[in-house]
């Protein structure tokens, strides 16, 4: 789907719609924090996996709502969200992203690049770790440096590797969440 006000910006329909759905409520809750901690002067925002996408997109709106609060984005596992009309503008806006790929994610290559509507593209800048440890490679500002995670052939991509982040669980789990 188009993306609205930035030419030639194609986005992944459900990741948008998605966003939609919880943006009036994120933008509520950021404007009564501010207001409750008047110390409070950054943003971060995080998501893995649909959560990555979403934050994305956040990320994208919160620069036009707060554009004087200095802010960070960082995703783990997040597919690709819009195709390069779409990446080179959010880099443009938000420099600071910063998008975490663990070993051999199958995630963050889906949608694939090449769709039957258009080019999908990440945005920049993947942090990979080739191996589940505290090894990581800073990768180019292309947002698909295939030197990176790009590099891992279509037959190693894995769900297995989309669970766990920096030797970290990530979501739900027995170990961390016991059911009471």
């Amino acid at each position: 789907m188009t993306y609205p006000n930035v030419p030639g910006a194609k986005v992944h329909m459900g990741f948008y719609e998605d966003w939609l759905s919880l943006r009036s409520q994120v933008q509520a809750a950021m404007i009564s924090s501010f207001k409750q901690c008047s110390s409070c002067n950054s943003i971060v925002v995080t998501g893995h996996s649909l959560g990555g996408a979403i934050a994305t997109h956040a990320m994208a709106e919160v620069m036009g709502w707060f554009p004087d609060v200095p802010s960070w984005s960082y995703t783990f596992g997040s597919p690709r969200v819009g195709n390069v009309a779409f990446a080179e503008w959010y880099n443009s806006i938000q420099p600071d992203n910063y998008r975490v790929v663990n070993q051999h994610d199958i995630v963050p290559h889906v949608p694939p690049q090449k769709d039957t509507t258009y080019t999908y593209h990440h945005v920049p800048l993947e942090i990979w770790y080739p191996k589940n440890e505290t090894t990581y490679v800073v990768c180019n500002d292309s947002g698909e440096d295939p030197s990176c995670s790009d590099s891992v052939p279509i037959y190693e991509w894995t769900g297995a590797d989309h669970g766990t982040y920096v030797d970290l669980p990530v979501g739900c789990n027995d170990n961390l969440y016991p059911t009471i």
